[in-house]
């Protein structure tokens, strides 16, 4: 991301051509030019840049790397297929995971090859994970005089701390571990340490620019002064890396195509209907497909096909056929041995390209791989409230909720696999029921959470861990993000106390007025915790316009349980609340919520009264 000026080689707008000098061989030179130029584009979007990303790697990257593309393309010899391999392992093992997750702030530390204290070595020393990064957040931001680095724009926490002064510009900061693609490039000043120059590119945001300090040039300090010793800035060399990747991205165009489909799925959240949005990008922007044919491919390694081992190792609990053999059993097909892991994973990605949307928010989407099955995969996705879940399924089995396939997890991504429930979400068909239909629900969800509340809490991993779910169990609050408590919950005091404070605030008197209005007696009982109409499948009968509508509407199931577990007996009717906006459609919802959840308004005008303060 950021060579040395001097070191940039040339970029051209145009067509990139190849540099003799990076493969050393005039003869080679001629010889993979005629490869590339003989290429004919035959699989529409996916291959219609194939010369000019292939061009941009040889004339751009070093010449270790170039090399070893050059000779990867030389052995494709006259096969196109072979060479479109060749780009395809560069496209989706390089360039779209790359530029795709540089929208997923992370608060890592940041990268110094030369340290010889690792982060995790550093950070073994610290209390906990949670602990970890806001101390080392709080240490950037003080390394960086709470300051965004690029922007000057303060943090927003210390402009409240420093009395909110109104000359001050601010945003909340992210603390990253490399500069975000979609944010600018800096390649470096010879004459200066840590020093950068700003580059950006034509999509990069105009209002962003304006921010942008005047003279384009940045600066990486460093405080010794620091609770995780010192804090280096990023390392040049990986900086380097980056911005070739960069330039690469601008120079064969594909940066622009994934900045499209991104926003595509951000901003409209689905496919473009004129059939322009590339579905490989979409997928692996999503982080869907988890395994490839071909391995990843990284800057100056060579092509290769990974071993099965490779394969079963890429997700931390895919360790054997087993769990994969229990998905596809869900997919048409043939049946696959134990021994057949290569054709289970190619079978399993086949689906998974195959499938239809179901729904979609955010880096969040649940797929149809086949009639029976579904994936829900995305960055973060819980998986800690399944033995809960599970744990009410065996004491209910007539309950209808999805069953649990398998569970694949990639770095932060989560891929989760269940059966698929019979019909369609109520928010879909809400405004087409009539009165009686809404009642059938009422009365049948009614029945479905008098048996969950009354249900004892599975055993608990802690002695003082009583409210809450998963394991170990936790308490969970969704609001602006979902807050899961740092330590094991006992009793209601406790919970009020974890839902009206945050240690990145100063505690004013208004929460203290707020915590006031909480009372501690009421009784514990199983909850879902999430009771909003997506989650809801109903199956409404097969009736000709003509008819009269059916008074019953069946519900055939109980969708995401991530919030589910053992809270106050009030919890189950505000979350089923809280995300009901006046305007959006279900403004009756609150009439036809099941009786046996009880109705709490106090506990509800309270709830609000923090969601206010945690919007605020």
């Amino acid at each position: 991301m950021l060579p040395k000026t001097s070191q940039h080689p040339s970029r051209r707008d145009s067509q990139t051509t190849i540099s003799t000098e990076n493969l050393g061989d005039s003869s080679d030179h001629d010889s993979v030019k005629r490869i590339i130029e003989a290429y004919t584009p035959s699989r529409g979007h996916q291959d219609e840049k194939l010369a000019k990303c292939l061009n941009a790697f040889l004339d751009i990257l070093p010449q270790e790397g170039a090399t070893r593309i050059a000779n990867d393309i030389l052995r494709c010899g006259n096969d196109p297929d072979k060479l479109f391999e060749v780009f395809e392992s560069l496209r989706t093992g390089l360039l779209i995971p790359m530029k795709s997750s540089s929208r997923v702030s992370s608060v890592v530390s940041s990268p110094h090859l030369k340290r010889v204290e690792s982060r995790e070595s550093v950070a073994a020393q610290l209390p906990s994970p949670l602990a970890r990064e806001k101390r080392f957040r709080d240490d950037c931001l003080k390394r960086d005089g709470h300051l965004c680095l690029v922007t000057k724009l303060m943090d927003g926490n210390h402009w409240e701390t420093m009395g909110s002064p109104n000359e001050q510009p601010t945003a909340p900061i992210e603390v990253a571990h490399i500069i975000p693609f979609s944010y600018a490039y800096f390649p470096a000043k010879e004459e200066e340490t840590n020093t950068y120059r700003i580059k950006t590119y034509p999509r990069f945001d105009p209002i962003m620019r304006q921010n942008l300090p005047k003279d384009r040039i940045v600066r990486f300090g460093t405080n010794d002064d620091s609770s995780q010793g010192d804090l280096q800035p990023p390392e040049a060399e990986l900086l380097r890396a980056h911005f070739a990747v960069a330039e690469i991205l601008h120079a064969s165009g594909m940066g622009a195509d994934i900045e499209k489909v991104m926003d595509d799925i951000e901003y409209i959240g689905c496919l473009v209907e004129d059939g322009s949005t590339d579905v490989a990008i979409k997928i692996l922007y999503l982080r869907i497909i988890g395994v490839r044919r071909a391995a990843p491919r990284w800057l100056g390694t060579a092509l290769a096909r990974p071993e099965v081992s490779q394969l079963s190792e890429h997700f931390g609990l895919a360790r054997s056929t087993k769990i994969f053999i229990e998905i596809l059993r869900f997919i048409p097909g043939e049946k696959l041995s134990a021994e057949s892991l290569s054709a289970i994973i190619q079978r399993l990605n086949r689906a998974i390209v195959n499938s239809d949307i179901i729904w979609e928010l955010g880096s969040t989407v649940v797929l149809g791989i086949s009639p029976e099955s579904v994936m829900k995969a995305g960055c973060g996705i819980d998986i800690d409230h399944i033995p809960t879940m599970n744990h009410i399924k065996q004491r209910l089995p007539q309950l209808r909720s999805p069953d649990i396939h398998g569970i694949l997890q990639s770095g932060r991504w989560g891929f989760v696999f269940m059966t698929r429930i019979e019909g369609e979400p109520l928010d879909r068909l809400w405004k087409t029921l009539s009165p009686a239909q809404k009642e059938s629900i009422k009365e049948q969800l009614g029945s479905m959470f008098s048996s969950i509340r009354s249900l004892p809490p599975p055993p608990s991993d802690e002695p003082h861990a009583i409210l809450g779910g998963g394991i170990p169990r936790r308490c969970k609050d969704a609001r602006r993000d979902i807050r899961v408590a740092e330590h094991p919950i006992k009793n209601v005091a406790e919970f009020n106390q974890f839902l009206t404070s945050d240690p990145k605030r100063t505690e004013t008197g208004w929460l203290r007025m707020i915590r006031s209005f909480l009372i501690s007696d009421y009784k514990l009982v199983m909850t879902h915790g999430d009771l909003h109409p997506r989650n809801v499948m109903e199956l409404k009968p097969n009736v000709s316009p003509s008819d009269v509508p059916a008074d019953w509407v069946e519900v055939t199931g109980l969708l995401d349980w991530e919030m589910c577990g053992y809270y106050s007996e009030y919890w189950e009717y505000v979350k089923a609340l809280h995300t009901i906006c006046l305007g959006g459609g279900f403004d009756g919802w609150w009439v036809y919520l099941p009786v046996s959840i009880g109705v709490w308004p106090k506990e509800y005008a309270v709830d609000q009264l923090i969601s206010r303060r945690w919007r605020g």
